[in-house]
């Protein structure tokens, strides 16, 4: 796509490293990680300035809309395509790319190009309508300066004004038990039942050694809000890793918006210069978190696949978003 004197090219890319494995890497079409099967990559690359530094992204069910957030405050949407190769479907991809900076509570840009990131750190994304992100309500979830905004992306766009959501305000002392670099990364709306927020790390997290783990092992924290209140929970974190995104797992029916939902994928990431990039995707089941929250329990999520450097080609993953297959457009 091509705007302005900008651009934004997609290249297509493999989960395999080939770079390291060569040509032990399966064709693209087998490549697996865990219980998931590839289907497709794209590298993204632009001449604008402000792209880059994606922190977060949302499909519509249809698998077309993409809206994705910048830790720069920055809102990038656009049309992501798929082809039919074989009986699958294939990422080949993305087209009518629009971005824009989002605006503070005063109408002025969050854009932190002048070196300060302290108010716009954005992090999370979270809508409220599943099948047409773009459509409705937009919750942007910001670090530093923990607190959670909406904006009416719907009916105003780029141009849309913020407000605070109640709870989840800058200085709350709920969001304010996040590290100051591990906010609310991850997060995801419930409609009526409200906003589902993690830290990535709360500031109170101590890793210890525990029999029967073979990594460290720590305790996060994450609240369900609506309206003000709040319910608490707690999530067990393994290996150091973080909590940076969350996405319902739809149910399989006439309309899966309408028909609730299976449990959530959730999104962990650690980094180091030893280890590069680990990535662990988990399924939380709907039953664990009623659980978690009415008893009190801590919140184990098993594991579905993981990604490394030295197997996989994975940058700073930490966006996710899961859309029912069977709901493609494109799909015969």
């Amino acid at each position: 796509s091509q705007i302005g004197g900008w651009q934004v090219n997609a290249s297509k890319v493999e989960l395999c490293n080939r770079l390291l494995l060569g040509n032990s890497c399966p064709p693209a079409s087998l490549q697996t990680a865990g219980a998931l099967v590839f289907t497709g990559g794209l590298h993204l690359s632009s001449n604008s300035t402000n792209f880059g530094g994606l922190s977060a992204l949302l499909l519509s069910y249809s698998g077309s809309d993409l809206l994705a957030v910048s830790d720069r405050a920055w809102l990038l949407v656009g049309k992501l395509e798929w082809k039919q190769v074989g009986e699958e479907l294939s990422v080949d991809g993305l087209t009518d790319v629009r971005m824009g900076p989002l605006l503070g509570l005063h109408s002025r840009p969050l854009d932190s190009s002048g070196g300060s990131k302290e108010w716009s750190d954005s992090e999370s994304l979270a809508v409220s309508d599943t099948s047409h992100p773009l459509d409705g309500q937009i919750f942007v979830s910001f670090e530093r300066k923990h607190r959670v905004w909406q904006y009416p992306f719907g009916a105003e766009g780029f141009g849309a004004i913020p407000s605070s959501v109640q709870g989840l305000d800058a200085g709350n002392s709920l969001i304010g038990q996040c590290e100051n670099n591990g906010g609310a990364e991850a997060m995801e709306s419930l409609g009526d039942e409200g906003l589902m927020v993690f830290c990535e790390y709360p500031v109170e997290g101590a890793w210890k050694r525990v029999y029967g783990h073979p990594e460290e092992v720590g305790v996060g924290i994450g609240w369900l809000v609506k309206d003000g209140s709040s319910r608490s929970f707690s999530y067990l974190q393994r290996g150091r890793l973080g909590l940076v995104a969350l996405s319902k797992v739809p149910s399989v029916g006439a309309d899966p918006a309408a028909s609730g939902h299976l449990g959530f994928l959730i999104l962990e990431r650690f980094w180091s210069r030893e280890t590069g990039n680990i990535i662990r995707i988990r399924f939380l089941s709907k039953f664990s978190l009623t659980s978690a929250i009415e008893q009190g329990c801590v919140l184990q999520a098993s594991l579905v696949a993981e990604l490394n450097t030295s197997q996989h080609y994975v940058d700073n993953f930490e966006g996710l978003s899961v859309v029912p297959g069977e709901w493609l457009d494109h799909k015969p």
